[in-house]
C-alpha cells in the first residue's frame, strides 16, 4: 500500500522567539512579551513543575492546550496564553522557570 503525504514548506519570513523567564518576586505578576511578529504557535513550559501551555493560531486569546507532569491533557479556557498582536503573555508562578517558544 502506498503512503501518500503532503508537506507544506516553511515561508522565509518565519519568526521564532525563544524565551527565558524566573519571576522570584513575592507576588508574580503575568508575563508579558512583545515579539515583534504575530505568533501562530506558542509553548509556555514551565520546567519546575513540568507543566506545558499550547496555543495555536484560531484558539481564543488566554485559551491552551495544557499538559501536566503525569501527562494529563485539558483544554483550559482560562489561565492559559494569551495573544493580542504581537505580544504574548502567560500567568506565572513564584519561583518557577519558564522557557518560551513562539513561532510566527
Amino acid at each position: 500500500m502506498p503512503i501518500t503525504s503532503t508537506v507544506a514548506n516553511a515561508t522565509e519570513n518565519t519568526r521564532v522567539a525563544t524565551i527565558s523567564h524566573l519571576d522570584d518576586a513575592a507576588s508574580p505578576a503575568a508575563a508579558s512579551y512583545k515579539l515583534g511578529f504575530k505568533p501562530r504557535y506558542v509553548l509556555v513550559n514551565n520546567v519546575t513543575d513540568s507543566i506545558q501551555f499550547v496555543w495555536m493560531d484560531g484558539m481564543t486569546s488566554g485559551h491552551a492546550q495544557q499538559t501536566v507532569a503525569a501527562g494529563t491533557r485539558s483544554a483550559i479556557t482560562t489561565g492559559g496564553v494569551t495573544v493580542a498582536g504581537d505580544t504574548i503573555g502567560f500567568p506565572v508562578l513564584q519561583n518557577k522557570q519558564y522557557r518560551v517558544q513562539a513561532i510566527g
